[in-house]
């Protein structure tokens, strides 16, 4: 479940910075790899990814191309768009993940040997490795 936050948290914060679609294409081979070695179904990550994402898109005027539209007919500049709406976000993102860990529980129980394994991956390998 930690894991399921913590790719959650990752793909808000992108998305924040980069285009939704780009946050989730970066963030779904690492969830596949996860998800392989834990040997549990990727679909309860991939949902909470792209809702993760929608939400963290919306805080900066960058993250979402209709809140361009959005702080130019407002007239916010994007500190203010996000002093706006971070904190917002900071309730929404939490309440979500939550929720989604509730609806998802039982697909997110890994056994023990093979949570052991994500611990042995080896990240600079994995980067090396182009078929990851």
């Amino acid at each position: 479940m930690k894991i399921m936050v913590l790719l959650a948290i990752i793909s808000a914060v992108l998305s924040a910075f980069l285009d939704n679609v780009t946050t989730v294409l970066l963030i779904v081979p690492v969830t596949f790899s996860i998800t392989d070695r834990l040997k549990i179904s990727p679909f309860p990550f991939f949902v909470t990814e792209i809702i993760a994402s929608n939400v963290g898109g919306t805080a900066t005027l960058i993250g979402d191309p209709p809140n361009i539209l959005i702080g130019s007919a407002t007239q916010l500049s994007f500190m203010d768009f996000i002093l706006n709406l971070s904190p917002i976000i900071l309730i929404i993102l939490p309440v979500t993940v939550l929720f989604m860990m509730m609806v998802f529980r039982k697909s997110l129980q890994a056994a023990p040997e093979a949570r052991a394994k994500i611990m042995e991956l080896d990240e600079i390998a994995a980067l090396r490795n182009r078929v990851i």
